[in-house]
């Protein structure tokens, strides 16, 4: 049960299932900058290694694409740090505990040493860290984060950091042989899908466990116990939330008096999320509405559950009439009603003016609106307001929808900032409609060009 019970404080508090977002960065204090450490950018594996920076223990590079395949080739394991020139504590890390010996050797032997910049190279920051400066984060060779740890760390929290990833590489590769010798063992199965599962390889751990839980039968209760919250895990690594939340029912069920019953449902719930989520992108809405309906009963949080049942609000509305538009200002096009539009295909796209998310969906619907316009797809913009009204006033709206060759298609601005959101229950921005050439809305949900796509393909094939 020990395994168990440490797999599921992993798994929630660290895999990326849980709701809720990271703490900001802390800001930099007034005064002087600390000193930028001294990094080489990182070269391809024929090039070698980069410089040393002077009186610097360890060989630091630069992130870049590359070092994957190096890693690889080497047979190494990445670390980052992830620092700050403003940035106190990091500065107190480079100058103590990236220098300890331990440190070094360890990470000279087994890691190829990483340095990112938060100021300067932003994007690497936000993908491996997005944290509290510094941060520490662990990658596979193949790019797949297994440790993180964020904040300052004494030189043998971080050195035992460090051989714990190294350990759980080794152990796996150890794991594997020995299984090869012994198919049938299921404690060799079970401890190498668990290394799969914190080594994020959940590809590898999923048929492993669904085996174990077909010899169920074989098993004792703990080790039951844990090969199916690994099954609900593993289903949630490969993006199958709905056969997840199969796995946890089950447990549930057969384990109602389990010590780790709270940590299950936990998990539960974040996979009736997910599956809600996938059920509403592919346009399942009525099993979606069901998904809902378990979240808001089993929700104790009255936000979340306030969100679940906004939620459910969204997904009601298809199948029925769309309901009409509510427009303070048509900004760019000529202006048209749903009714008019009637014998069409038609995308609505909410949008805000701010906020990158926002501005990357126009070239998306641009680029459709061109493309299925002969097929019978009519695009409309409505530009909401939910933040930041100050710069988003309609002024601010006109300005952005005319600029030159920003839309092929008519965009208004929602009449007091949110009337046509409302009307259609909207999570947020940005969020598209697809209504049908009855004028009936068929799918609703955040903006996802894949699912999008592949419904109005779906729609225009529809006579």
């Amino acid at each position: 049960m020990t395994t168990f019970r440490n797999l599921c404080i992993v798994v929630l508090l660290g895999a990326g299932f849980a709701f809720g977002e990271d703490a900001p960065a802390p800001q930099p204090d007034k005064g002087e900058k600390a000193p930028v450490p001294a990094v080489e950018e990182a070269k391809a594996p024929d090039e070698g290694e980069a410089a040393e920076a002077p009186e610097d223990p360890v060989k630091w590079v630069r992130w870049d694409e590359k070092l994957l395949a190096r890693a690889q080739t080497e047979g190494k394991l990445i670390y980052i740090d992830i620092y700050a020139g403003w940035c106190g504590p990091c500065q107190a890390m480079a100058e103590t505990t990236l220098r300890d010996k331990g440190v070094a050797e360890r990470l000279g032997k087994h890691f190829i040493a990483v340095k990112v910049d938060a100021d300067r190279d932003g994007e690497a920051a936000r993908r491996f860290g997005d944290g509290p400066l510094p941060t520490s984060t662990i990658l596979t060779e193949r790019g797949r984060k297994i440790i993180q740890q964020e904040g300052f760390l004494p030189a043998d929290v971080l050195a035992g950091m460090l051989d714990d990833a190294v350990k759980l590489v080794t152990g796996a590769a150890k794991l594997e042989k020995e299984l090869a010798e012994q198919p049938r063992s299921l404690a060799k199965a079970q401890a190498l899908a668990d290394a799969y599962l914190r080594l994020e390889e959940a590809g590898k751990a999923l048929p492993l466990l669904k085996d174990i839980c077909k010899r169920a039968n074989e098993l004792e209760d703990g080790e039951a116990q844990s090969a199916l919250f690994m099954l609900g895990i593993a289903y949630l690594g490969t993006n199958e939330p709905n056969e997840a939340v199969g796995a946890l029912d089950e447990f549930e069920r057969r384990f109602p008096k389990s010590e780790s019953l709270k940590h299950v449902s936990q998990l539960l719930n974040e996979a009736l999320y997910h599956a809600a989520n996938q059920q509403l992108r592919e346009g399942e809405s009525e099993r979606a509405v069901k998904t809902l309906d378990r979240l808001i009963e089993r929700s104790a949080n009255g936000n979340l559950a306030g969100y679940f049942k906004r939620r459910r609000e969204g997904a009601l509305l298809v199948g029925k009439p769309a309901p009409a538009l509510e427009v303070g200002e048509w900004v760019a096009g000529n202006g048209v009603t749903l009714d008019e539009l009637k014998g069409k295909v038609v995308l609505l796209n909410l949008f805000q003016i701010v906020a990158p998310e926002n501005a990357d969906t126009h070239p998306k619907v641009m680029e459709w609106q061109k493309k299925f316009e002969e097929q019978g797809l009519q695009a409309v913009g409505l530009a909401v307001v939910l933040e930041l009204k100050n710069i988003q006033t309609l002024d601010d709206i006109r300005k952005f929808a005319n600029r030159e060759g920003a839309f092929n298609y008519p965009v208004a601005a929602d009449k007091d900032g949110t009337a046509t959101f409302e009307k259609l229950a909207a999570q947020g921005a940005p969020y598209a409609v697809l209504i049908d050439r009855q004028g009936i809305v068929r799918w609703a949900d955040f903006f996802d060009a894949k699912a999008i796509e592949t419904q109005i393909a779906k729609l225009l094939a529809e006579k």
